[in-house]
């Protein structure tokens, strides 16, 4: 028993200290301190969802309260959070954070491929703090190699090439680079959500031994939601457009495309906020977050049928 205490403590103590960690701002070549960022922004999707105390729920990251020290199983799960700090991250410095007033000062303009290209290059940003903070993670706890390796191959041949990509195509304006996919569901789904996936149809370590250390594709997946409606929007490099098959054909089926939206939402993501009122409303909804439980294992999700939680017809 005593054993088991000090190695939660051991996991605690490390969060602590990955926590007060500073990190410098993502936008390329910036030595600015990277501020406490936010992939869904505070004033708009979040507080759209929030209940009266401005809490939502969100999955919870700390590897402490989620790993069970005597079975070994990693098991994350929602926990109620204060929309202030919610799906934050040690992302950009407050001069580069100013960037995505492109499409914060007045919303998301659907169908607007500037604007699906920022905020992209904001979901990749979120994403590679996520990798980064992961990769020193299980440099301290000394986890499994094959996972550490696949989060540097990530973070070095995914997510830090997408975002020189995607700045690139913002520089310059080329918004025909990029393919998107927009889809307005006219009233608050009540659920928002910011992820990179990847475009392989399939498991993203798999690619990763199987590529030869090639460039990973991945796509973006963003629902936002307002009052009155909410917006989901893909978005991928044109250059991966060879990959993309399977999305297109979903996206021509509402069926399939429902189905696959509910996958991307509840499964795949870990940047998922809910409204706590759904999230206590639906025991549908609870059971499948504690079986999918985003265990680092990611081919359980495939092995998985995906149901349908939420309508997006």
């Amino acid at each position: 028993m005593e054993e088991f205490k000090k190695e939660k403590q051991r996991l605690y103590k490390i969060e602590s200290e990955i926590e007060e960690l500073k990190f410098n701002c993502l936008f390329e070549g910036c030595t600015g301190e990277a501020q406490k960022s936010h992939s869904q922004q505070k004033k708009g999707s979040l507080l759209a969802i929030s209940n009266k105390n401005k809490e939502v729920y969100a999955l919870d990251s700390n590897i402490a309260r989620s790993y069970d020290v005597r079975t070994g199983n990693l098991s994350v799960q929602f926990r109620k959070k204060r929309i202030a700090s919610a799906s934050t991250f040690p992302g950009f410095c407050v001069k580069h954070e100013a960037i995505f007033s492109v499409f914060e000062k007045n919303g998301l303009e659907p169908f607007n491929d500037e604007h699906a290209c920022y905020l992209s290059y904001r979901t990749v940003g979120y994403e590679l703090a996520r990798q980064r903070e992961s990769k020193i993670r299980h440099e301290k706890l000394r986890f499994g190699k094959l996972r550490h390796d696949y989060l540097a191959y990530s973070i070095e041949k995914e997510l830090t090439l997408l975002m020189k990509s995607l700045m690139s195509v913002i520089e310059k304006q080329s918004y025909d680079e990029i393919e998107t996919i927009w889809h307005v569901v006219p009233r608050n789904l009540r659920v928002s959500c910011s992820s990179c996936i990847s475009l392989y149809d399939g498991i993203a370590e798999e690619f990763y031994m199987q590529s030869n250390n090639g460039e990973l594709p991945t796509f973006t997946f963003d629902v936002i939601p307002s009052k009155l409606e909410t917006i989901i929007v893909i978005t991928w490099l044109k250059k991966f457009d060879s990959y993309s098959k399977w999305l297109k054909d979903a996206k021509d089926n509402l069926s399939d495309f429902e189905r696959l939206i509910n996958r991307f939402i509840f499964f795949d993501s870990e940047d998922i906020c809910i409204d706590p009122a759904l999230f206590k409303g639906s025991k549908k909804i609870q059971d499948v977050v504690e079986q999918v439980s985003h265990v680092i294992d990611r081919r359980r999700i495939h092995e998985m049928e995906v149901p349908i939680l939420i309508k997006v017809q």
